[in-house]
């Protein structure tokens, strides 16, 4: 709709008017440049020029547009046309009727009159163009029923517009069309209507009452969007579809009924309204994403048979709702779908439900039981995570994996986790303060790192054969957990898996456990009893320190034991090193206190700093024939050591003076093998005992107490010694 401006024929009354094609009428236009209409300016239906009359059957485009001093129009009655923008920004224009005669008008045509009160529209239009009267002051509008169309925010942002009146015969109303008119109070669709446009109410916020006409077929997004005082709707059975967010923000929407011809609510539909009582019928097959995220006082939720999928935080933080039956019909329910529904107490599990999302139920803290059904084969993490108050826990059939964190910090009290489940994935039970009762059955193969660390009312359980894996921090802190029985098949237990386990007594690693991680046992304060089992290569650091162990064997698989192994273990009083060790490392066993008797195997080559520093009931030390170095401080604050037998022919390389304290140089006597007396008194170090005696040794047996070194104890060893005293060497 394009008329040319500043191009006229004639002027007439005021008005400049160019003569059509066709030469039988003509279209009102602009006068020369800078020319503004202005006053009171009226529109014949014809007008004469020149001996002829003209119908008068347009109006161009601009022609009026920013005449800030135009008072009132007349639109003769035979003008057909008003092109766009003809009277845009005519801020002092307070009326216009546009007349019967009048088929079309251009977008904009009277946005922006900023004064425009009085509107009536003729009975020749067909649709209403967009932005027509968008940003003026109407505050009454009938629209006829011979418009059929109203386009994209035809009335927008008319914030005195009150009162509007749709007449029958109107199909579409478009995009934005009354949005931001924040006076409306109400609205009747028509039943003729067939679509509401996107953000057709979005922002009327007085409008209470809104009645959706029985033909309506769709519901554009965001269309009644903040409609803050909309208090009731009802979707008619005609609406087969709505968009997005279509009425968020209705934070007064109490009452929804919803049709029969809808096959599935969008995401937000209905967030962050106060919806009380939602029925949602078995034709809708999806709740989408946030549906219903935020309806703090939706208490009662029917979902009926027919319902396939709920999406993601469909119900999340609907702190009101009190129970709900997911319907057999549903196979997924979404991420957050329930999270922060902090009232809920009972929820109920239909039979086709294959997957639950993560954070499904999260910090759901009322919630008191919960199955999952046999059809489930999926839950994301954290699923049930929070639920504190939730007690009792059933898990189906169908499960492969429970996921991380899936019942962290819940208040479940027994747990019987099926052999279906082949994967316990970390912390999925984190924390579970109440977790008195944990059956773990065949068929689990793996266990995650902390997953049931910090459940402090645990007292025992079984690893089952299957388990091949027990993660970091698995039972660390369980501190109530006496009994342990580690399955035949567990490969790797993880660092700190039962980490301050305080209560624990006894452990036996059994023999096909390859790996230990640092600190597995450590802080194990009443561990006594602890078999190593056959398949260990390695002790790992701090795997043991501080527990109450009493008698250790190592047995010679193992050829390292890592630092602090057994560090600060009071109450150790025998340790038997089987040949195969190779090397002892740091602090391995330092501050064992109670130990009274060391003999290092024949396979040792390697004593770290400090690895029986501290041992201070220790009397007699036994090195075996291939020790070749000791480390800095390696028996330093031992100073009770009475006795010390060398194995090995070529002095070990010490690496500093304090590797023993100064008294055991003095005190101490040193027994080592026949004719190596050269070797250890050129090395540093050895040269320092004040008492060293060959001896026979024979290499591979070493009798404890034989000073003479004849291989036996007897009498023969009493006199040797008091030949030394008496002898003064």
């Amino acid at each position: 709709m394009a008329f040319a401006a500043n191009a006229y024929d004639f002027l007439s009354d005021g008005v400049y008017y160019s003569i059509n094609s066709g030469g039988n009428s003509v279209t009102v236009t602009t006068g020369d440049s800078g020319f503004k209409y202005s006053g009171n300016v009226v529109i014949p239906a014809t007008v004469s020029y020149n001996g002829s009359d003209y119908n008068v059957t347009a109006i161009g485009s601009y022609v009026f547009s920013q005449c800030v001093e135009l008072e009132s129009i007349t639109i003769g009655s035979k003008v057909r046309t008003i092109a766009n923008r003809a009277f845009d920004s005519c801020t002092a224009l307070r009326s216009v009727a546009i007349p019967n005669s009048t088929e079309e008008m251009g977008s904009y045509v009277f946005s922006g009159c900023t004064n425009l009160k009085s509107l009536t529209l003729g009975t020749g239009l067909k649709s209403i163009p967009s932005y027509a009267f968008s940003g003026t002051l109407i505050e009454n509008i009938s629209i006829p029923g011979n418009v059929e169309e109203i386009s994209s925010s035809a009335f927008s942002n008319c914030k005195h517009l009150k009162e509007v009146t749709l007449n029958e015969g109107i199909l579409n109303i478009g995009g934005s069309v009354f949005s931001g008119c924040t006076d409306l109070l109400e609205i009747s669709v028509p039943n003729t209507v067939r679509t509401i446009g996107d953000y057709c109410f979005s922002g009327c916020t007085s409008l209470e009452a809104v009645i959706i006409g029985s033909k309506v077929r769709t519901i554009g997004g965001r269309a009644f969007d903040s409609c803050t005082a909309l208090r009731s709707v009802t979707i008619p059975n005609s609406t087969e579809e709505m968009g997005s967010y279509v009425f968020s923000g209705c934070t007064n929407l109490k009452s929804l009924q919803l049709g029969t011809g809808l096959r599935s609510i969008p995401s937000y539909a209905f967030s962050n309204t106060s919806v009380e009582n939602v029925n949602i019928p078995g034709n809708v097959e999806d709740i989408a994403s946030n549906a219903f995220a935020n309806c703090k006082r939706l208490s009662v939720l029917t979902l009926n048979e027919g319902i396939l999928s709920i999406g993601s935080s469909a119900f999340y933080g609907c702190t009101s709702l009190l129970e709900t039956s997911v319907p057999n019909t549903v196979k997924t329910i979404g991420d957050y779908c329930f999270s922060g529904c902090t009232s809920l107490e009972t929820i109920t599990l239909g039979n086709k439900v294959r997957s639950i999302g993560g954070r499904a139920f999260d910090s759901c803290t009322f919630l008191r039981s919960v199955a999952i059904p046999n059809s489930t084969e999926e839950m994301g993490s954290y699923v049930f995570s929070g639920c504190t108050n939730l007690k009792s826990l059933t898990l189906g059939t169908g499960l492969k994996s429970i996921p991380t964190h899936a019942f962290a910090n819940t208040a479940v009290e027994n747990v019987n986790i099926p052999g279906n489940v082949e994967e316990i994935a970390s912390s999925a039970f984190a924390n579970c303060k109440r977790l008195k009762v944990l059956t773990l059955n065949e068929g689990i193969l793996s266990i995650g790192g902390s997953a049931f660390s910090g459940c402090v009312d645990l007292l025992e359980t079984s690893v089952p054969n299957t388990v091949k894996t027990i993660g970091d921090y698995c039972f660390s802190g369980c501190t109530s957990l006496e009994t342990i029985t580690l399955g035949n098949k567990v490969r790797t237990i993880g660092g700190r898996a039962f980490d301050s386990c305080t209560f624990l007594r006894s452990v036996a690693i059994p023999n096909s456990t390859e790996e230990m991680g640092s600190y597995v046992f450590s802080g194990c304060t009443n561990l006594k009893s602890l078999t190593l089992g056959t398949g260990l290569k390695s002790i790992s650091s701090y795997a043991f320190t501080n527990t109450s162990v009493e008698n250790v064997i190592i047995p010679g698989n193992v050829e390292e034991i890592g630092s602090n192994a057994f560090a600060n273990c009071k109450r150790l009083k025998v340790l038997t090193l089987k040949e195969g060790i190779l090397t002892i490392g740091s602090s391995a066993f330092s501050g064992c206190n109670a130990l009274v008797e060391i003999s290092v195997p024949n396979t040792v080559k390697t004593i770290s700093d400090y690895s029986f520093a501290n041992c201070t009931d220790l009397e007699t030390l036994t090195l075996g024939n291939s020790v070749r170095s000791i480390g800095s401080r390696a028996f330093s604050d031992s100073k009770s050591i009475k006795t010390i037998t060398s194995c090995n022919g070529t002095a070990p390389a010490m690496s500093a003076e304090n590797c023993f304290n100064a008294n055991v140089y003095s005190s101490a006597t040193l027994y080592i093998p026949i004719g190596a007396t050269d070797s250890y008194q050129s090395t540093n170090y050895w040269n320092k005992f004040t008492t060293i005696i060959e001896k026979n040794i024979g290499g591979d047996t070493v009798v404890i107490g034989d000073v003479n070194g004849d291989g036996e104890v007897n009498i023969a060893d009493v006199n040797f010694i008091i030949d030394i005293i008496v002898r003064g060497h």
